[in-house]
C-alpha cells in the first residue's frame, strides 16, 4: 500500500471516527466518555506502529472487554450475573468492535468477499438468531432477549474478524506476546489490588469497606483487575493460561521461553488470588486436558520424564507451602462457604428444572430467565436471592431457549472440539499452532467445565471467550492452508 493511499485511508478513519464520537458522546454519561476516549486516543498512537492496521484491531477487539465499565443497574439485572440489561447501553467493548469494524471497512474492504464462516460459528449466528425468534412467541421481556441475541451475535463476528485477520503464523505468534503483555499486565494490577495499593474499582477509585458488605463472600479480599468482577478476571485468566502452559513447554527459543514462563506465573498466582473456586478448578482440569492433547498429539514436544518429574515435584511443594501458609482461609473459602452455598445452588436447580418442564419446547425466551424464576419459584430461592438465576449455563440455556436451543448449543461445542482434536491428529504443527490448538481446546473446556456451577460465558467474558476460540480457528486455517501451498 503506497504512502499516499495509507494517508488518505488514515484520515478517512480519523473524520468517521470524530462523527462517530460527535453522535455517541452526547448521549452517554460522562464516565463512558473518558473510556472512549482514551480508548480511541490508544488507537491513534497503536495505529502508526509498524505492527500494522490487523494489529490495531485487534488490540482494541482484545481490550474491550477488559476496560472497566458499569450497567445501570436494577433489582433484577447485575452487570455480569446472567444476561445483558434489557436496554440500549454502550461499553467499552461495544465501542471496541465499533473501531474494529470502521477500521476494516476502511482498510480491508476489497478482501471482504473471502471472509469464510466455520461450521461451529454458523452455529452459534444460527442459535442465536433462533433464540430470538422464539423469544417473541415465550418470552415476557421482549427487549432483554433482542439486545442478549444481538450480543451473541456481535461475539459471533469477534470471531470471524479474529480468525480473518490472524492469516498467518507470524502474525500468530506477535498476537500471542501481545496478549501475554495484557496478561502481565492484569496480574500486574490484580497483585497491586490485593495489597490495597490500588482501589478493586479502578473506574470510580473505590475499594471495598466493611460498611459495603452485601454478601458473605465479600468478607474476602479478591482482587478484580480492571473488570470489577472477580469472578470474571479469573474466567478471563483461565481461558488463557492452558496456552501459556503449553507455549511455555514447546517453545525452544530461550528469550521467549523465559517471557511465556513469566506470563505463566503470573496469571497463576493473578488466579488464586482470585479465590475462585471453580475457576481454580476449571483450570487445572483444562490444563491437564492440553497437556493430555500434547502427549497424545506431539509427543516430541514433551519434555523429558526427569524434568516432568522435576517439574510436578516443585508444584506439589509450592502447593503445599501456599496451603500450609492459607490454610485458614482456603478452608473457610473452599470447604465452609462451599458447603453454605451448596443448599441455595441445589435450590436454584430445582427451579431451573421446573421450568424446564412447564417450558419444554421453547423455554421462557432468552435471557428472560429472571422473569420467570421469579413467577416460578418452586424452591423459593428467588424470593431470597431474586438477582441470581440458575448457576448452571446449560440449565439457563435449555430453560430460556427449550429443547432446540440446547442442542444447537451442545451442537456448536462438539463441532469446536472435533475441528480442534482432528486437526491436532492429521498434521504436524508448529509450536505455536500447537500452543493455540491444544491450549486453545484447554481454555476452551475450563469455561465449559465452570459452566456446569456458574453462568460460564453468560457475561462479560463471552467477547474474551469468543477471542479465543478465533485464534484456535486461524491456528487450524493457517495449517490446512500451508499444508496447501506445499501440496502446489
Amino acid at each position: 500500500m503506497s504512502f499516499q493511499k495509507m494517508t488518505n485511508k488514515i484520515v478517512v478513519f480519523l473524520v468517521v471516527s470524530i462523527l462517530m464520537l460527535s453522535i455517541l458522546l452526547p448521549a452517554i454519561k460522562f464516565k463512558y466518555a473518558i473510556l472512549i476516549t482514551s480508548l480511541m486516543s490508544l488507537v491513534f498512537l497503536i495505529f502508526f506502529s509498524p505492527g500494522g492496521i490487523w494489529l490495531v484491531i485487534l488490540f482494541v477487539l482484545f481490550i474491550g472487554p477488559l476496560l472497566p465499565y458499569t450497567y445501570h443497574l436494577t433489582k433484577f439485572y447485575e452487570p455480569h450475573f446472567g444476561g445483558a440489561y434489557p436496554h440500549f447501553v454502550i461499553t467499552p467493548v461495544y465501542v471496541a468492535f465499533l473501531i474494529s469494524v470502521l477500521l476494516l471497512f476502511i482498510f480491508y474492504r476489497h478482501k471482504l468477499s473471502n471472509i469464510k464462516i466455520e461450521k461451529s460459528i454458523y452455529i452459534w449466528i444460527f442459535f442465536s438468531i433462533y433464540s430470538l425468534l422464539i423469544s417473541f412467541i415465550s418470552a415476557i421481556n421482549i427487549k432483554a432477549s433482542f439486545y442478549e441475541s444481538i450480543r451473541m451475535l456481535v461475539t459471533g463476528a469477534i470471531c470471524i474478524i479474529v480468525y480473518y485477520l490472524i492469516d498467518s503464523n507470524e502474525k500468530l505468534n506477535k498476537i500471542m506476546i501481545i496478549i501475554g503483555m495484557i496478561l502481565l499486565l492484569e496480574s500486574s494490577i490484580a497483585f497491586l489490588q490485593e495489597f490495597s495499593i490500588l482501589p478493586n474499582d479502578l473506574l470510580f477509585g473505590e475499594s471495598q469497606s466493611a460498611s459495603t458488605v452485601i454478601y458473605a463472600t465479600q468478607i474476602f479480599k479478591r482482587p478484580a483487575g480492571t473488570l470489577r468482577e472477580t469472578n470474571t478476571l479469573a474466567k478471563f485468566l483461565s481461558m488463557y493460561i492452558p496456552i501459556f502452559l503449553i507455549l511455555s513447554i514447546v517453545t525452544k527459543e530461550r528469550i521467549k521461553k523465559v517471557f511465556f514462563f513469566l506470563v505463566l506465573g503470573f496469571s497463576v498466582l493473578a488466579l488464586f488470588m482470585t479465590l475462585g473456586r471453580s475457576a481454580i478448578v476449571a483450570t487445572i482440569l483444562g490444563s491437564f486436558f492440553s497437556f493430555f492433547l500434547l502427549g497424545k498429539f506431539a509427543k516430541e514436544h514433551l519434555p523429558s520424564k526427569k524434568l516432568i518429574i522435576s517439574g510436578i515435584s516443585v508444584i506439589i511443594v509450592l502447593v503445599a507451602i501456599v496451603t500450609g501458609l492459607l490454610f485458614q482461609l482456603l478452608y473457610l473459602r473452599f470447604v465452609v462457604f462451599g458447603w453454605l452455598t451448596v443448599g441455595g445452588r441445589i435450590a436454584q436447580y430445582q427451579n431451573a428444572l421446573h421450568i424446564i418442564r412447564r417450558h419444554f419446547f421453547l423455554g421462557v425466551g432468552l435471557n428472560n430467565y429472571t422473569y420467570a424464576m421469579m413467577m416460578e419459584d418452586a424452591s423459593g430461592i428467588a424470593a431470597v436471592t431474586p438477582q441470581f438465576p440458575a448457576h448452571n449455563l446449560y440449565l439457563l440455556y435449555f430453560a430460556e431457549t427449550g429443547i432446540f436451543g440446547i442442542l444447537l448449543f451442545l451442537t456448536f461445542i462438539i463441532l469446536f472440539f472435533l475441528r480442534g482434536i482432528r486437526v491436532l491428529n492429521s498434521f504436524d504443527l508448529d509450536e505455536v499452532s500447537l500452543a493455540a490448538i491444544a491450549g486453545g481446546l484447554g481454555g476452551f473446556s475450563s469455561i465449559l467445565i465452570q459452566s456446569l456451577t456458574g453462568w460460564g460465558v453468560r457475561s462479560i467474558s463471552l467477547f474474551s471467550f469468543f477471542f479465543l476460540l478465533g485464534i484456535i480457528i486461524s491456528s487450524i486455517n493457517n495449517i490446512k492452508t500451508s499444508v496447501l501451498n506445499n501440496q502446489l
